[in-house]
């Protein structure tokens, strides 16, 4: 069944793009989605879905509504993926991310 997860991946570019994502022309597994003032961006790795955005009502009407076209549980906040540590301090509004097991290099972005 080596059809089985292009099919899929196929189907989920689809059903994303039908509610208003834009597939990344530089990484398709990336998709954008403005709405006015709102950004929200949808990030596919194999099974996984993260994602990220600066609306909290709208991040929690596509989990929704993806919820209706795929078999899906919230795993809530990331802390961790592919080797990537994310470091909140939401006090001083900071956002991080860490990959010290490959670089001495942390980035943190206020926002």
């Amino acid at each position: 069944m080596k059809q089985a997860s292009t099919s899929w991946n196929l189907h989920f570019d689809e059903t994303v793009q039908q509610y208003g994502f834009i597939k990344n022309e530089d990484d398709t597994c990336v998709y954008n989605r403005v709405s006015w003032s709102i950004v929200s961006f949808l990030v596919l790795y194999v099974d996984d879905i993260f994602l990220i955005g600066n609306g909290i009502p709208t991040l929690q009407e596509i989990k929704t509504w993806l919820g209706k076209w795929f078999s899906m549980k919230d795993l809530a906040e990331a802390f961790c993926t592919l080797g990537i540590r994310i470091y909140r301090d939401r006090s001083q509004r900071l956002l991080g991310l860490s990959q010290g097991t490959y670089w001495t290099v942390n980035i943190f972005l206020r926002i």
